[in-house]
């Protein structure tokens, strides 16, 4: 198969060490930025081209939508054109205008297609919904969510302002998608959500930089949730609350934490990622 990476940006270069770990076949990227093309060359010796008509006329198999999320439905929508199985990064459009006839129109022609939210299959929120599911705590009465990172910081081998978040023409502002789809994961549908949301900083964006939301779910939990782009200390962490405990998770830390109201101790879950297993993925830690 031929696969293109539309983008040659952070998430693609996951896309390009993915195909090139998995050895499925032939691959290129195309990108308008000059650098970016000569970055992803010399890392991965890829090939790459330059301009939409020559993706088109390379006609892959498949493709991989790594662009700003502005532009996604563009690839989307030409991928579903040409017949082209697609992966694009979430979410697919800010709006859910004309999915269902997306939906649609993959499913008349085939396609095999994903969205890249894939939080769910994290081994601390398979641990936690394992632990929900048990009844560890019992039912889950409310709980929050904290995501917090200085944008700078994100991307320190660019400027920030040229990076998707702080730019709302680029489908930018703070990306807390990835967790409300892992919270639907462990809690269901959502009943309502209230959210407050602004600039607050100095930062050089156009978008939001603090959000705040309140979620409930018809499964009975009330949670908050809240993400910036200001913390200097890295940030990732969740707290769930019943009657009979407490579940705790440290991203940073790897790990999760349950205290049982009946022992009245904590227990410690380490789930830690083995990166021996991607030996041969180019560009990573120790890959040569």
């Amino acid at each position: 198969m031929k696969f293109a990476v539309v983008g040659a940006g952070s998430m693609a270069n996951r896309r390009i060490r993915h195909v090139q770990q998995l050895a499925v076949g032939d691959l290129f990227v195309y990108d308008v930025r000059a650098d970016r093309r000569a970055e992803v060359e010399r890392s991965y010796g890829v090939r790459t081209v330059d301009s939409l008509g020559s993706l088109i006329a390379e006609n892959p198999d498949a493709i991989f939508v790594s662009v700003p999320p502005a532009y996604h439905r563009t690839y989307v929508d030409l991928a579903v054109e040409r017949g082209w199985h697609f992966m694009t990064e979430q979410p697919i459009f800010h709006t859910d205008d004309g999915l269902d006839e997306l939906v649609e129109a993959v499913e008349r022609r085939g396609l095999i297609t994903h969205v890249s939210c894939n939080m769910r299959f994290h081994q601390s929120v398979r641990r936690m919904k394992q632990l929900i599911e048990e009844d560890a705590i019992g039912p889950v009465a409310t709980g929050m969510v904290e995501i917090g990172e200085w944008l700078p910081d994100w991307h320190p081998y660019e400027p920030y302002t040229d990076y998707y978040p702080s730019r709302r023409a680029m489908g930018g502002g703070l990306d807390a998608i990835c967790d409300m789809e892992w919270l639907g994961h462990l809690f269901g549908p959502m009943a309502r959500m209230t959210c407050f949301a602004g600039k607050k900083t100095s930062l050089d964006v156009d978008t939001d930089d603090v959000v705040q939301m309140i979620l409930e779910y018809e499964s009975g939990p009330q949670i908050f949730l809240h993400a910036d782009m200001i913390q200097r200390a890295y940030t990732h962490k969740a707290k769930f609350i019943g009657e009979k405990g407490v579940i705790e998770w440290d991203w940073a830390q790897q790990k999760v934490r349950l205290y049982r109201a009946s022992t009245q101790q904590w227990e410690t879950f380490e789930d830690r990622v083995d990166v021996s297993d991607w030996p041969s993925m180019k560009a990573k830690p120790g890959w040569e």
